[in-house]
């Protein structure tokens, strides 16, 4: 169960932080944003600065039932806990694949952004037919940084939740089960040996996926891009 709540908190984190990240970085190199760029790239990458603990104690204000601003128990409710969480996890981080994407698009060559123009290509074909395949490596690079950040969660969720995630084991994972089987919780003694054994899965976990990424995509996007 904890591995099915990796892989939703990974969907999650990838489909939400990846888009937002190359929406808000192709704003700010595309020439709309005139003034204060530093200001709303220093703005976007403070709470990647912030600690977990701080984070998650904001939040938990924010979104509580009785003095936040959300009526609904967002965490203590199964179906909603663990995509809460994982939100919450995006908006801290958001700014470091922004500050990658962001980089990526002002390497790009302004002379096939002005040819492109010339030819009558908008900026949202510009967008998706140019700059998009060019930075095709940055997204995949990452896409494979978001699966490891994921498959090590542990901070937020604990800081939440401490080392039995609720409500019900809805936000349970690899990093929480193996502090909980290797260190114990309560009144359970901890087992050692199970705990390097789910060590021991998590890194294969993340090995296998990253092998997997550079034996494949990654090498097709380099030889699609020579």
């Amino acid at each position: 169960m904890a591995f099915l709540h990796n892989c939703e908190f990974f969907i999650i984190a990838a489909s939400v932080q990846l888009p937002l990240a190359l929406c808000m970085a192709a704003l700010l190199t595309s020439g709309r944003v005139r003034r204060m760029t530093v200001f709303y790239r220093t703005l976007l990458f403070i709470p990647s600065t912030l600690s977990v603990v701080i984070v998650g104690f904001i939040w938990r204000l924010i979104i509580s039932p009785l003095w936040g601003i959300v009526d609904y128990p967002l965490l203590g409710e199964k179906a909603t806990a663990l995509p809460t969480i994982t939100l919450m996890s995006v908006w801290q981080y958001l700014g470091i694949p922004l500050v990658f994407l962001y980089s990526a698009l002002l390497s790009i060559p302004s002379n096939v952004i002005e040819a492109a123009r010339v030819d009558g290509a908008s900026d949202m074909r510009i967008l998706f037919r140019i700059k998009i395949p060019l930075i095709a490596p940055q997204i995949g690079i990452i896409t494979i940084l978001t699966f490891i950040w994921t498959f090590n969660g542990f901070d937020i969720i604990y800081a939440l939740n401490g080392g039995m995630p609720g409500p019900d084991y809805s936000t349970d994972v690899l990093g929480t089960l193996f502090y909980r089987t290797f260190f114990g919780w309560g009144a359970d003694q901890g087992n050692q040996n199970l705990g390097a054994a789910t060590a021991t899965i998590i890194f294969f976990i993340i090995l296998i996926g990253t092998a997997a990424y550079f034996a494949t995509i990654q090498r097709r996007l380099k030889v699609s891009q020579l």
